[in-house]
């Protein structure tokens, strides 16, 4: 199996893992594909000392940092305060997707009603499985996985577009490779610009793992 496969399947049983590549490969898309089945980052070869310990050092941060959520969160998760903890996770939740412009789609209230689920029962989203959620969002997980989908790349052009408009804009370098990767908002980009003719993919467990996470920072 290639680089892709092995991180995907190793994320579906670990999800705790965390995924640097290096490799030569210079092709857009199958870079996007990496970063698609899990990676963090992307080093090109022939590799730079410097360049890899600063990616290694930011990987290990966003370790600590998650790890340190996650005890805090177990820490004040008490019976008497999970209603006030739902009522603030769903404010923050909607104001995120609020600034991507996502409130108005369809799929809006699967990505809200997932997220509430999993920080409630402190998952990742590839340890969800929403065949078993079908009675609790009320619909097909086919159909509940497609509406999610289609109203996350909502929200990659809408962040795309933030970035072509003033790519010094604050929204788009907070979440721009949080929920997304800058590979497929570079390509999403350059689709609206006319450059290419096909836009960025969405990865609906890296946009569900970032979002959890800028969830908990706010």
């Amino acid at each position: 199996m290639d680089g892709n496969v092995l991180v995907n399947k190793i994320k579906t049983l670990r999800s705790d893992i965390y995924f640097i590549m290096i490799s030569q490969v210079l092709d857009s898309e199958l870079r996007g594909e990496s970063y698609e089945a899990g990676i963090e980052f992307f080093i090109n070869k022939p590799i730079n000392k410097i360049e890899v310990k600063k990616v290694v050092s930011k990987v290990a941060e966003k370790v600590e940092m998650v790890s340190m959520l996650s005890k805090i969160n177990q820490m004040f998760k008490t019976p008497d305060k999970n209603k006030e903890n739902k009522n603030r996770n769903l404010i923050k939740i909607k104001h995120i997707l609020g600034m991507l412009g996502m409130l108005g789609e369809k799929g809006t209230n699967d990505i809200i009603k997932i997220c509430l689920y999993l920080i409630e029962n402190n998952k990742n989203f590839v340890e969800c499985n929403l065949d078993d959620l079908n009675s609790y969002l009320g619909d097909n997980s086919k159909v509940v996985k497609q509406r999610v989908r289609r109203a996350i790349k909502v929200g990659l052009t809408n962040i795309a577009s933030m970035g072509i408009a003033d790519y010094s804009d604050d929204i788009f370098h907070i979440y721009a490779n949080v929920l997304f990767d800058f590979i497929n908002v570079k390509a999403e980009m350059d689709f609206i610009n006319h450059k290419r003719k096909t836009g960025g993919k969405v990865s609906i467990n890296k946009f569900f793992e970032g979002l959890i996470l800028k969830c908990q920072d706010l």
